[in-house]
């Protein structure tokens, strides 16, 4: 899928910046951090993982997010991963520690920058939700709230769940995904959607649910948008899913996803939403307790 990303986006290599870099474990790593127009009161930050074979410029021009996020005083980083993926737990040979190197990151960042600690947020797309979902399993403490666009978790060997912090989670897919399946017999450790939503249910100790129809197929539209929520009655940590029936492998709303080329490869996009301005607004009705 990077590739054809990456010739989807020659037209505006006049974008590009340069990135800035940090030493972890001996691999220089890179990464691309906007800022918004300086704010006298600390600001979030949103960490946004590319998907695999992408990188992080494809994932800054793909979804849009600093179109979201810059007008409302969010910084927003983009991280490149090792090769073009991040060891998200499906490679066991895989001995990059990108859960160390994101920790490193925020440090970096945090260092230089006037940034609110209480309001870190994580997002990703494909391996990159994948990675999120990680993230949320073993460096739960550095985020409020944690956002998965066509990406499943996945539990390895042996992993034990032993934090008891409740995990606010957003999950984006679509259900003909071909890429990362929506529903499948899951493989190893590998969860399919429902599972995932199940995982965070109930370690959230949600009890509650409701299903929202926001819009609806036709003639000329291939895809549905439903919103469901798991809840409970203290308004805990939410976990919120949007499904887009005939959807495929796409960061939905994007405009680059309803190009020809795009569609014949990955499937349906649907303009309906914007999964970054839903992940912005999920985001923001969370912060890290504790933390000082």
């Amino acid at each position: 899928m990077g590739i054809l990303i990456e010739v989807l986006f020659t037209f505006i290599n006049f974008l590009t910046v340069n990135p800035t870099s940090i030493e972890f474990e001996k691999i220089e790593r890179e990464y691309y951090l906007f800022k918004p127009k300086y704010n006298v009161e600390p600001s979030p930050l949103v960490v946004n993982l590319h998907g695999y074979g992408s990188n992080a410029l494809q994932q800054r021009i793909y979804t849009q997010f600093n179109k979201f996020a810059l007008p409302k005083n969010i910084y927003v980083v983009y991280p490149e991963g090792v090769n073009r993926s991040w060891n998200a737990g499906i490679d066991p040979n895989n001995t990059i520690n990108d859960v160390g190197f994101i920790n490193a990151l925020l440090d970096t960042i945090i260092a230089n920058n006037n940034i609110d600690i209480s309001r870190i947020y994580v997002c990703g797309f494909s391996n990159g939700g994948m990675m999120t979902n990680k993230l949320a399993l073993e460096l739960n403490d550095r985020f409020a709230a944690f956002g998965n666009v066509a990406g499943n978790l996945i539990l390895e060997e042996g992993q034990s769940i032993d934090f008891d912090r409740k995990i606010p989670m957003i999950h984006i897919h679509g259900t003909d995904d071909l890429w990362v399946p929506y529903q499948r017999k899951a493989s190893r450790n590998r969860m399919d959607v429902d599972e995932s939503l199940e995982f965070w249910k109930n370690h959230n100790k949600l009890d509650q649910y409701s299903k929202e129809v926001i819009t609806t197929k036709s003639f000329f539209k291939k895809t549905s948008l439903n919103k469901i929520v798991f809840f409970n009655d203290n308004d805990s940590e939410k976990v919120v899913h949007y499904q887009v029936v005939g959807g495929g492998h796409q960061w939905f709303g994007s405009a680059y996803g309803s190009n020809i080329l795009m569609k014949s490869y990955v499937g349906r996009n649907n303009t309906d939403f914007h999964a970054s301005e839903e992940l912005i607004n999920f985001f923001l009705n969370y912060k890290l307790e504790n933390n000082e």
